[in-house]
């Protein structure tokens, strides 16, 4: 699996200048989190899987001592709206980027929140994964929630390994 995030990392340097690539290198103690069938990516090994089971998607959910990460992989993922949070003034000076992840196009945003209890918060959503039964997009979409802005960086990181399945 390593040799593969290694091939990948050549491609970087043919990336769109409009539309970065991002991939990551796992380090050796990060561990791979598996939604069969569907995507992996990587998380540093801090982080504990809390058992957690949507409604009308898959979702999961991770935490460790300074962040917690949210996946939803379905029709009604969160398309990380930011015109909503900044309407209702519930984030400050938000940052939204196109990127490219494993071939497939996708919003990267970071902002921090203005609640009570604050922190930040950077997420990745991609609009088109696959086509259903039904033929709608399924989306997939992480959020990563910090008290500490550092953790910004290692959730760039966790989503430059997010793999999906053929």
């Amino acid at each position: 699996m390593r040799l593969k995030y290694l091939a990948l990392a050549g491609l970087v340097a043919m990336a769109n200048a409009e539309t970065p690539i991002l991939v990551t290198i796992p380090p050796k103690d990060w561990k791979e989190v598996t939604v069969p069938r569907k995507f992996s990516f990587f998380v540093p090994s801090d982080f504990q899987d809390q058992k957690t089971k949507g409604e009308d998607s898959i979702v999961g959910e991770y935490h460790s001592l300074t962040a917690s990460l949210i996946y939803d992989y379905g029709a009604y993922s969160n398309p990380l709206d930011m015109s909503q949070l900044s309407s209702y003034g519930l984030a400050g000076e938000i940052k939204e980027q196109a990127v490219e992840i494993d071939g497939h196009r996708a919003k990267l945003v970071a902002y921090k929140m203005l609640e009570k209890n604050g922190g930040y918060v950077t997420a990745v959503h991609f609009p088109e994964v696959a086509e259903d039964s039904m033929g709608e997009f399924v989306k997939l979409t992480i959020e990563i929630h910090s008290n500490k802005n550092e953790d910004l960086a290692v959730a760039k990181k966790i989503f430059g390994t997010i793999h999906f399945k053929p």
